[in-house]
């Protein structure tokens, strides 16, 4: 019987799984996709569909005239059209590539530009669906059933005409984002040059050169249809660079045509072979069920017990966390770097770090633990990129380039702490040692004098500093762990200790100074903007984010503030100081707020944290972690506070319910906190893993009496990385 009735679904077209229930049902794409609690207003993660790493998100572009960074605004029912790529959770809107539109009806005569559409599908937003691999949406004005799925190269889209007739597809190659950043709601062409042609096998291709975060990025691309079309229409096109294509197809009520498409860095020749490298043609159920399988595999890395509500967030941020970096090199090695260079990588290559100012933080360490292989892979990424530019080592890199956004050189924290944990084994210590110290701008004046002097010219310079003594601390350490100490790396760890010339003992605070050594006045711990900028010293955020952002070091930043005791009173005072104070002006990233504390943003991420140094880490930290989970993520579309900051906010959740977080960003050393779940399991591979217990786990139980790892206390609140990796049993009791 149920092969029968297999059988009479098949022949009437109607898609049928059957399937046991996964973790990726667990999962909810939709979360973060309306962060009204943002400072940006609209949401930064997407429901498009993804592959685990892979190179394409395809997802919906909806139609709003206001910058959305994903592509994807929730309060928007109008669709401009489904954009082969994307990046989640970020304040750049780069990519959206390939727009292609399904519909119904006459062709537009003319070329719109971006902000006053002809066409726009009326999204039924109630039937809207999502899962990991798979997004789906009915567009009613036009009676067409849109699906998208993915593989690890090529972007799948099925589009199923309810009414037949004149059954049309919209291939847009001026298509990208509104605007880079908000304010802006025209914008200059995106698309500085394009060539393209239908070749005789009725595969459409073609090369774009994108200006748009990037000075240049070439897009090369290939699409098929699963059907032959019965004519091909062009749009003018207003003048702007692109041509924009509609494909006409004679379809029956309910038959469907599916659309493959390919991208590449390189050239026409590998979006064709990446195209290729598909099999079984145009299978759309397939791929949705090879996408399906990949997300089990990877969500099954991690084993949770407990509520089914908590779970579905921890899955949703696993998920979201292995979105991106993405694979950049074709299905032949091949990737074209930013030197405009063609390079052939014996190993996947990756880009979408966007941006390692956030991510170096927690999702690196965290796939060091969950995805040794991975994280190496994306160290060895970076090494490889400065290897053949002879360049520095990325701190943003996209499109299959390096660029930059914010201070520092964040990329080097990522490489040294793959190396310091044995995940970079073809590589020489000193030559990682040396492309490092490449990486590092000029530090004379850190080294003479020991801090950036503000100006009006520059005014962010104490966290531009308290950036950049980050990646040097990584560097003096693994110099010395490597034994590779020499002159550079003496002046190296000089600058990385600069920091302490901005602690200001009588405030408690890290401060700006002048060039004659004063401090910057007026000063107010509590102020964010200052005349409608970022006051100055500091980047996103203020005085009460930046007080404790000496991340190599919190020791000594611990003794300036006189020991442990007054160290956790001062901080302290951040988290429950009032959350609304006269006068306050708030900036960028504050979001996510518990007192002065602000959770959506970078900068704070690892506060909680610090009581681990200061003897409370079975308190204090247990404490506030357990806040910051149940209070600031949330299985809703609004359950994500500030940018997810491709992936960043989602590792932080995921780390600090496995019950620990590595503050210092090179070494593996991991602060306990405690578990969010009542039991997790690591799989580490090898028949080793890791289990996590959190006995008498409730709701009231947020403090923890003892932390022992196979039977043995940890005393000291810390724990290896070799520890963990290890595996057995890491047992935590919970107490009131």
């Amino acid at each position: 019987m149920r092969t029968l009735c297999g059988t009479i679904l098949a022949a009437v077209g109607v898609f049928c799984t059957l399937r046991a229930e996964g973790l990726t049902d667990l999962v909810n794409p939709f979360v973060g996709v309306n962060s009204r609690s943002a400072a940006w207003r609209t949401g930064s993660s997407h429901p498009g569909a993804t592959w685990p790493g892979g190179m394409l998100q395809p997802g919906p572009d909806t139609g709003a005239q206001w910058p959305v960074r994903s592509g994807y605004c929730c309060d928007d029912d109008c669709l401009a059209g489904f954009s082969q790529n994307r990046q989640m959770g970020t304040t750049w809107a780069c990519l959206h590539d390939v727009l292609m539109l399904p519909f119904t009806g006459d062709i537009p005569q003319t070329a719109p530009a971006m902000k006053e559409r002809h066409l726009l599908g009326m999204m039924d937003k109630k039937g809207e669906r999502a899962e990991p691999g798979y997004y789906a949406v009915s567009l009613t004005n036009f009676g067409v059933k849109a699906e998208l799925t993915v593989s690890r190269r090529v972007a799948y889209h099925r589009y199923t005409f309810e009414k037949g007739g004149p059954s049309r597809v919209l291939v847009d190659l001026q298509s990208g984002p509104l605007s880079s950043w908000g304010g802006e709601r025209a914008r200059p062409p995106r698309v500085t040059a394009s060539e393209s042609r239908i070749g005789p096998d009725g595969v459409l291709v073609g090369t774009n050169v994108v200006k748009c975060a990037l000075p240049s990025r070439v897009v090369a691309f290939a699409v098929a249809f699963s059907r032959p079309w019965k004519a091909v229409a062009e749009l003018g096109d207003n003048g702007w660079p692109g041509k924009r294509y509609v494909f006409d197809f004679d379809l029956k009520p309910g038959e469907a045509v599916v659309a493959k498409v390919a991208l590449s860095t390189v050239d026409e020749d590998g979006a064709r072979r990446n195209l290729a490298g598909d099999p079984e043609g145009f299978d759309f159920d397939a791929r949705r069920t090879d996408a399906h399988r990949a997300w089990e595999r990877t969500l099954g890395r991690v084993e949770v017990d407990g509520d089914d509500e908590r779970r579905k967030v921890f899955y949703t941020m696993l998920y979201q966390a292995f979105v991106h970096p993405n694979l950049a090199s074709d299905v032949d090695g091949r990737v074209r770097l930013g030197d405009g260079k063609v390079y052939k990588m014996d190993k996947p290559f990756f880009t979408g770090y966007l941006d390692t100012w956030d991510t170096f933080r927690a999702l690196h360490p965290l796939m060091t633990v969950i995805a040794p292989r991975r994280a190496g892979l994306l160290a060895r990424t970076l090494l490889e990129d400065a290897k053949c530019r002879g360049g520095e080592i990325p701190s943003c890199h996209i499109g299959g380039q390096s660029t930059r956004i914010m201070p520092g050189w964040h990329g080097i924290p990522i490489v040294l702490d793959a190396l310091e944990k044995g995940l970079l084994p073809e590589y020489d210590p000193a030559e990682v040692l040396s492309l490092a110290k490449k990486s590092i701008g000029n530090i004379d004046l850190l080294v003479r004098k020991g801090w950036y002097p503000i100006s009006p010219k520059w005014v962010h310079t104490a966290s531009t500093q308290l950036d950049q003594v980050v990646d040097l601390w990584c560097l003096a350490r693994a110099a010395e762990a490597h034994s590779l100490s020499d002159g550079d790396t003496a002046r190296i760890a000089v600058a990385s200790s600069s920091w302490t010339n901005l602690y200001d003992a009588a405030s408690g605070f890290l401060r700006p100074r002048d060039f004659e050594g004063r401090w910057s006045e007026p000063f107010d711990r509590w102020q964010q903007r200052r005349d409608g900028v970022n006051p100055w010293g500091f980047n996103e955020g203020g005085y009460a984010q930046w007080a404790w952002h000496a991340l190599g070091e919190p020791e000594k930043l611990i003794a300036l503030h006189g020991g442990p005791e007054k160290a956790a009173a001062d901080l302290d005072g951040i988290f429950n100081a009032p959350e609304k104070i006269a006068g306050q002006k708030f900036g960028a990233g504050c979001s996510g707020q518990m007192g002065q504390y602000f959770h959506g943003n970078e900068p704070t991420h690892h506060m909680a944290y610090l009581y681990g140094y200061m003897g409370r880490g079975k308190t204090r930290t247990a404490e506030l972690v357990r806040e910051i989970c149940t209070k600031l993520y949330k299985n809703t579309t609004d359950g994500l506070c500030g940018d997810g900051d491709s992936g960043q906010m989602a590792a932080w959740y995921v780390m600090s319910s496995l019950g620990f977080y590595q503050v210092k960003p090179v070494g593996g050393e991991f602060v306990l906190g405690a578990p969010q779940y009542p039991r997790l399991k690591l799989r580490l591979g090898r028949d080793r893993a890791l289990e996590i217990v959190a006995r008498n786990f409730s709701t009231s139980n947020r403090r923890v009496s003892e932390v022992s790892l196979n039977g043995r206390r940890l005393e000291r609140g810390i724990i290896d990385y070799r520890q963990i990796m290890a595996g057995g049993r890491l047992e935590f009791v919970m107490c009131p």
